[in-house]
């Protein structure tokens, strides 16, 4: 019984689907098919009912099916031990970016104490731009950032692209949407935003400056949680990914209007020290697949 055949036997339960267990194993459909057919054959039980579809699994299935993502589990565990045991850093520094600072800090700490308790994380927030300048200058191994400049960023051959968010304007479901079709509209409103530096800020200020408009701004404050909960009680517009709003605690309180200028891409994507050791780069791996699952996109 291989390794290998358990893990594409538990990547394909887990997404139900042959062509995204293949993209995140990266190999190709027919060996997914072939791995979980050599692990039926070694376990000499029938795992799926192949009359239904889509594929379920069986009873003995169900039962192979947890014991394997027990051993998966096992296996990822002890490869982040001998990572984090030949690593030469005592610590990774990490940059985020402010926009997905609040919703992600807790993640990576539970996910750094899990997996590597003996090594520390200096955690950075603040601006991409800022963080940019840090990474460039060797102070940071690390960076997660965002950016709305998506074709001048992916002439980066060293950048890891996590995610293509959508983002929109955001209001309290206790306004009418009808009521508010124009940027005109929001002006009188007025916006929740995060303070000078950030990139949805300027990406605002620059459709509005087409219209002879400078932002109404109503409050001025860093944090998606802090703006949910401010838009929530009707205090203003804010911006926001569309992702992340409809996998918040707030979804049900809040809703996104579509305008002219909006919705406009936003790229979240990361960096990592080329120098950088065999740990740091299965620590972004990592991360970025948490924050692809914080924004539903797994």
């Amino acid at each position: 019984m291989k390794l290998e055949d358990i893990e594409a036997f538990v990547t394909f339960v887990d997404l139900q689907n042959t062509s995204l267990a293949a993209k995140k194993l990266n190999i190709s459909q027919p060996a997914i098919t072939k791995r979980i057919q050599n692990l039926e054959q070694d376990v000499g039980l029938i795992l799926f009912d192949r009359t239904s579809r889509p594929l379920k699994l069986t009873q003995n299935g169900i039962a192979v099916y947890e014991q394997c993502q027990q051993i998966n589990q096992q296996i990822r565990q002890f490869n982040h031990l001998l990572m984090a045991l030949k690593t030469e850093q005592n610590s990774i520094r990490i940059g985020i970016a402010t926009s997905i600072a609040d919703i992600s800090l807790n993640h990576i700490m539970a996910y750094k104490n899990q997996h590597y308790p003996q090594l520390k994380f200096e955690i950075s927030t603040g601006w991409s731009t800022d963080l940019v300048e840090l990474f460039a200058q060797n102070k940071l191994d690390i960076v997660i950032l965002t950016t709305t400049d998506i074709p001048g960023i992916q002439q980066d051959q060293h950048l890891h692209s996590i995610a293509k968010l959508n983002i929109v304007p955001v209001i309290t479901q206790k306004l009418k949407k009808t009521a508010l079709q124009t940027l005109q509209d929001c002006q009188r409103l007025g916006w929740i935003l995060n303070h000078e530096g950030c990139g949805y800020r300027a990406y605002l200020g620059k459709i509005l400056a087409e219209h002879q408009l400078s932002p109404n701004i109503k409050v001025e404050i860093t944090g998606s949680k802090s703006h949910m909960e401010l838009i929530a009680q009707g205090h203003g517009i804010g911006l926001m990914p569309r992702q992340l709003l409809e996998y918040s605690e707030y979804a049900h309180q809040l809703v996104a209007l579509d305008m002219e200028g909006f919705p406009f891409d936003s790229l979240l994507y990361a960096k990592v020290q080329q120098h950088a050791d065999a740990a740091c780069h299965q620590i972004l791996e990592d991360i970025s697949q948490q924050l692809r699952g914080i924004l539903g996109l797994v």
